[in-house]
């Protein structure tokens, strides 16, 4: 089905998110931390660089945190229209001012713990949808992408244009 890759500091976190995209059909690419993210697919062109079609994303980890890895995505030319999952255990008001304030178009939220189920459905969502970059922002075909209804679903947030 899609290449994901995955990335957080935490070990098990980790492979237990390999292990639901894994039995949902997925190929799942890890790494430990952002360096580790732009050395698998999300940093400049380089020979043997992957380009995932989606990225499950830690924000706080050591070296390069979740926020660089995010920008050098949007900022990289072959990633810039890669949809991406923020897993974190930060609230989201506690995000808004760092980084839900225009700064993550193509970009979902589900917080820590969270539901396998729901992850799995985010995932989904992302990959069915047709993502372009205008340059300014990331877009679901030729309109700005709208949220899709999320089913009572506290932990989802999605900060399309």
């Amino acid at each position: 089905m899609a290449t994901v890759l995955v990335v957080d500091d935490e070990a098990s976190l980790v492979n237990i998110v390999a292990f639901v995209l894994k039995n949902a059909g997925h190929e799942v690419i890890t790494a430990c931390d952002g360096q580790g993210a732009l050395d698998k697919g999300g940093g400049p062109p380089a020979g043997g660089a992957l380009r995932p079609d989606l990225v499950v994303l830690d924000l706080f980890m050591p070296r390069v945190d979740g926020f660089a890895v995010h920008a050098a995505l949007r900022k990289n030319e072959a990633t810039r229209s890669v949809p991406i999952i923020v897993l974190t255990a930060q609230k989201k008001f506690e995000l808004t001012e760092l980084f839900y304030e225009g700064c993550a178009p193509g970009t979902a939220y589900i917080k820590k713990p969270f539901d396998p189920n729901v992850l799995r459905r985010q995932v989904q969502q992302m990959l069915s949808a047709c993502f372009i970059w205008d340059g300014d922002a990331v877009h679901r075909g030729d309109a700005p992408v709208k949220p899709p209804p999320l089913d009572d679903d506290e932990e989802l947030r999605w900060t399309m244009r």
